[in-house]
């Protein structure tokens, strides 16, 4: 089936994740294609929003804490070397 579609599978890409709430722990599944074994995550980016196998938004915002903190850092060091002209940007 998958030959008729002239679709394929990137084995290194493929993986599953179960959702469940917090409290319960995962079965443990083995899902194999072919000779493949497909590997259990716990969280993975789909469409740039981090998503968890409990649905909650830590990892989301973990992440986009991590870019603004070093997004202000690189705007303090641009701050620091404009000195008094900074304002003179915003003007």
């Amino acid at each position: 089936m998958v030959s008729k579609q002239l679709l394929s599978l990137n084995l290194n890409k493929t993986f599953y994740m179960q959702f469940m709430p917090k409290t319960n722990y995962a079965v443990n599944l083995n899902i194999n294609y072919k000779t493949n074994r497909i590997n259990n995550v716990y969280h993975t980016k789909v469409l740039g929003l981090m998503l968890d196998s409990t649905l909650s938004w830590k990892p989301h915002t973990d992440q986009l804490t991590s870019k603004f903190s070093m997004l202000h850092n690189q705007v303090s060091e641009v701050h620091y070397f404009l000195g008094e002209s900074k304002n003179d940007l915003f003007l």
